[in-house]
């Protein structure tokens, strides 16, 4: 499974970090013989320029004309000097990929990329890259519009679209500009990749009548804790995952940063999800793939309700959900199950008071709890 921590890749280009004896040596090279990924190759522009020179160059053999010789010394400088502003233009620059979860399948997210600009006197213009996202085929580029200054940075973002739940994998080509004059095209620096997880999207789904709902709610043991009822208990900061009508505008103007209530939480059942991806149950994958979506869905509406305390997939270990950063995890897990062709049964047993899920006629799927249907998706 992908690592979800490693929200940002390597550096490249240029000016990527490197040993201070490796970095001499690759710099000399690189004036000599171009390394992997470089390339200069001119623009339409530079194609007609070139074309023009080719001509006036035969026109001075023949004619014997000092000017169109001149004529053709200035292309020929002009042409130079492009290049040598170009790699000026790139040396010290370095980027890298930076994602921003979560991701999820259908919903619009977030690239960013983050520019350097380590020279200290001169700096960077007019450079764009080439963007992907591979297994939703999505191209893309993004453009850098302003002048980044010496020692400083700049963010780029670029929106995609995810196709599917699973690993995706952003691909950022190699840095490209055409600075100063658009004859040439420069390419520098190898391409990077990094992967995020993309969650299943969220689905609608129906509870269960009121009789039957109401006999849910009353499953379970009973607890006084953190929750959404209506007696207020404690105030701590906002962490990412918070409703915002759970905000105390006053305390956080008082205490210069976001101030998210508490409140007790009573008599209200919690349960523990768990979820079996035999193929003997699921047999078709549009409803293994609606099974997923449909967890995913309740799983967060019941963090968002406190009555969840944790999850498995098979027999993967047990998650004991108290933070965002555990419920995210277990959406981790469900962005990458698959079906297996056997059942796999935990090896810590579950608590009471267990969500599963199975299929509900041709396409549905339901969620049982102590053997009564609660929701259908």
């Amino acid at each position: 499974m992908a690592d979800r921590t490693s929200s940002i890749s390597a550096w490249r280009g240029p000016g990527a970090p490197a040993p201070g004896r490796q970095r001499l040596i690759a710099r000399v090279l690189a004036l000599i013989i171009p390394p992997r990924g470089q390339s200069f190759l001119p623009t339409a522009t530079g194609y007609v320029l070139i074309v023009t020179t080719v001509g006036i160059c035969i026109a001075a053999y023949s004619t014997g004309s000092n000017i169109l010789f001149i004529s053709v010394s200035l292309i020929l400088s002009g042409l130079l000097l492009s290049g040598a502003l170009s790699w000026v233009n790139f040396s010290r620059v370095c980027w890298r990929i930076q994602a921003e979860p979560p991701f999820r399948e259908g919903e619009k997210g977030a690239v960013l990329i983050d520019l350097r600009n380590g020279k200290k006197i001169i700096p960077t213009y007019s450079l764009w890259f080439r963007i992907s996202a591979r297994k939703s085929r999505q191209p893309g580029r993004v453009f850098l519009e302003h002048r980044l200054d010496p020692g400083s940075s700049a963010v780029l973002e670029w929106i995609f679209e995810p196709a599917g739940r699973g690993v995706e994998t952003i691909t950022l080509s190699s840095g490209i500009s055409e600075y100063p004059f658009g004859f040439l095209r420069k390419s520098v620096g190898r391409a990077v990749s990094h992967q995020v997880v993309v969650w299943p999207r969220r689905i609608g789904y129906e509870m269960q009548a009121s009789g039957q709902a109401e006999q849910f709610s009353l499953l379970g043991d009973s607890s006084r804790r953190i929750g959404q009822g209506d007696d207020l208990i404690n105030l701590r900061d906002y962490r990412r995952g918070d409703s915002q009508r759970l905000i105390h505008w006053k305390a956080s103007a008082k205490a210069q940063r976001l101030q998210v209530r508490q409140f007790a939480a009573e008599n209200l059942s919690t349960y523990f999800f768990f979820l079996q991806t035999s193929q003997r149950i699921w047999r078709d994958t549009e409803q293994f793939e609606r099974m997923c979506r449909f967890a995913m869905t309740l799983a967060e509406d019941f963090y968002q309700w406190n009555r969840i305390l944790g999850a498995a997939i098979n027999d993967l270990p047990v998650i004991h959900i108290k933070r965002y950063v555990d419920i995210a995890y277990f959406f981790d897990q469900l962005a990458m199950i698959e079906m297996t062709p056997t059942d796999q049964i935990p090896a810590t047993p579950l608590e009471s008071n267990i969500v599963t899920f199975e299929p509900y006629g041709r396409s549905g799927v339901i969620a049982c709890a102590a053997g009564q249907k609660i929701a259908t998706a």
